[in-house]
């Protein structure tokens, strides 16, 4: 099987998708235009064109266009629904306050997606249960992007076809970098605000790190837990030895495809 290069690798996630080999490229923002997706898809994986590198719907739209011009081949869609602000009952805003910026308006990209007649999305980030039913109900293919098995879980009992695990090597981050960083050193004064011997601190409690989760946490578990098929998400051109251990893992069929991507800080 693997003398022949060009053979495709059929798994239930080529037959959901209905694509050549098992391998998906994943939403990344300010890389996934027309062009690259429909190179993958012609090359017989998932092209995926990211939503909100586009500044409006209609620009969505026309590179949707773009795309279907390049290819015949299946190709999706990634939308991220970003944290938005909390709302804050009675409590007044502080003078010279920042204001977050206004949230992108989700539900014209997604009516333009079914619009385009794209069959196949990616979602991902917070509370997406209303556009994983919106998506299901016009009968699309949903891969929804997950760093938690919890997470996969319930995006499971959604409705979701696919799961895409996404590890720490992927930027698979459960919380901002910086607030770990505070979360550590807080952490760390409290075990330690008595003087100690030296190489005799006492242990960190909280297990600060536990939000870097990566592939070999994440694959064993949610190949356990998860009854549909999911897919290894890991950056390409980082960490050679992580990529090798999904491929075995896709050989075995302990996951049905793998996802390129980048990480980037």
């Amino acid at each position: 099987m693997l003398g022949r290069p060009n053979m495709p690798l059929k798994t239930r996630v080529t037959e959901i998708l209905g694509i050549e080999h098992p391998i998906v490229c994943g939403g990344m923002h300010y890389v996934g235009y027309a062009s690259l997706a429909a190179a993958v898809s012609e090359a017989g994986g998932l092209g995926v064109i990211t939503a909100l590198t586009q500044k409006s719907s209609e620009g969505l739209r026309k590179e949707i266009q773009k795309a279907k011009s390049l290819t015949k081949k299946p190709l999706g869609v990634n939308m991220t629904l970003l944290p938005g602000k909390k709302k804050k009952k009675k409590r007044k805003e502080k003078k010279g306050k920042r204001k977050t910026l206004a949230p992108p308006d989700y539900q014209s990209y997604a009516q333009v997606i079914i619009d385009e007649g794209i069959r196949i999305v990616e979602t991902a980030g917070r509370a997406p249960d209303k556009f994983i039913k919106f998506f299901k109900s016009h009968g699309c293919v949903v891969i929804h992007k997950c760093v938690a098995v919890k997470h996969a879980l319930h995006a499971e009992k959604l409705g979701v076809d696919i799961i895409s695990m996404d590890g720490y090597e992927c930027a698979g981050l459960n919380v901002c970098p910086v607030s770990k960083i505070f979360v550590c050193m807080i952490l760390y004064a409290s075990t330690t605000h008595k003087k100690k011997k030296k190489n005799n601190l006492a242990p960190i409690k909280g297990h600060p790190g536990e939000e870097e989760v990566g592939n070999f946490v994440l694959l064993p578990v949610a190949a356990k837990q998860l009854k549909i098929p999911f897919i290894a998400s890991g950056g390409v051109g980082y960490c050679l030895f992580i990529h090798l251990f999904i491929f075995i893992c896709l050989i075995f069929e302990f996951n049905k495809s793998i996802c390129f991507k980048t990480k980037i800080y």
